[in-house]
């Protein structure tokens, strides 16, 4: 019982680790939209995810790791192929230029917080299409999490519907939070399945769903740059244009959904979602520690909210040590 309630921990630091990068992901987005436009951060985002997995790959390899957590090996199976497809899109290119265009087209405090609806689409998806139990505490932890990012973008950062164009940009930040459910769904069905059928030792792992989900995005994120005529930018930018879009490859798209998967592994879909609440926290506070954005008392009410319904749909869990 102690040695699997110690597994639930990490895959509850994993999960909330890659909030805390995710929660980066606004404010660097706001940055590197100077240097490159949407659809050029998503093409690096692809292809610096990719890299970050494969080094994490080799680095197994040379540790001598056993399979089939370093197998490479291709699955067979058209279901398979189109359910990593599916995730790919819904957690890679589409998601990601989703994301880009939102905080484009709308102010960025208000296209985060419609983009954190996410946990609650998965919180009511797992337990349709998943059949995860759904508990009181992880329904209090949400509503708690979800009012406190309201009270954060509402009251804290006195966010409004304004930006380039806000109609369009409210509907592209919900689409980027029906994007992401999707991908978590998506990812929880193919963590574990066979690579075939005649295969009883070979399962397809958290690290083969992340890598396989960057590979898959640089086709069609290379399309919508061509298409766009934005393919020039990859060679323009300043250095500080480079490390940002550096960042948002490796730290907020290669380490952090490598963390996430492998929590999600863990704990499941509603409960990895949930940990993601506190990213609008983090976005919070990163947003005053490098755009000079103040904190005031709403700020930190909104965190307190986040925090405490983190701490009460998790720590109802981890009282049990139950996954």
């Amino acid at each position: 019982m102690e040695k699997h309630r110690k597994i639930i921990w990490i895959g509850v630091v994993f999960t909330l680790l890659s909030a805390v990068l995710w929660g980066s992901t606004y404010p660097v987005i706001q940055l590197a939209l100077r240097y490159y436009d949407a659809f050029t951060i998503s093409f690096f985002r692809a292809v610096f995810g990719t890299l970050t997995i494969f080094v994490y790959y080799f680095a197994l390899m040379i540790r001598g790791e056993t399979r089939p957590r370093t197998t490479l090996s291709l699955p067979r199976g058209a279901s398979t192929w189109t359910l990593l497809v599916v995730a790919s899109v819904f957690g890679a290119g589409g998601f990601w230029i989703l994301l880009n265009l939102s905080v484009l087209y709308l102010k960025a405090d208000t296209a985060s917080f419609l983009a954190a609806l996410y946990p609650l689409i998965v919180f009511v998806l797992a337990s349709v299409f998943l059949k995860e139990k759904m508990h009181s505490a992880q329904a209090i932890g949400v509503v708690s999490g979800i009012i406190g990012a309201y009270v954060i973008v509402a009251l804290g950062e006195k966010a409004n519907l304004s930006g380039a164009n806000p109609l369009l940009g409210v509907a592209i930040a919900l689409s980027t939070s029906f994007f992401f459910a999707g991908y978590i769904l998506t990812s929880r069905v193919l963590i574990g399945r066979k690579y075939n059928a005649s295969s009883s030792d070979k399962i397809i792992s958290p690290e083969f769903v992340t890598l396989m989900t960057f590979l898959i995005a640089i086709l069609p994120t290379f399309v919508a740059l061509a298409l766009t005529n934005s393919y020039h930018q990859l060679f323009q930018g300043s250095l500080e244009g480079i490390l940002l879009v550096l960042y948002l490859g490796v730290g907020t798209s290669g380490v952090a959904f490598l963390l996430f998967n492998t929590g999600l592994k863990i704990i499941g879909a509603s409960r990895a979602a949930i940990n993601q609440l506190l990213f609008p926290a983090v976005a919070v506070i990163l947003s005053y520690i490098f755009l000079g954005l103040t904190v005031n008392a709403a700020d930190i009410f909104g965190i307190v909210l986040i925090l405490g319904g983190i701490l009460i749909s998790q720590g109802f869990f981890l009282r049990r040590g139950a996954s």
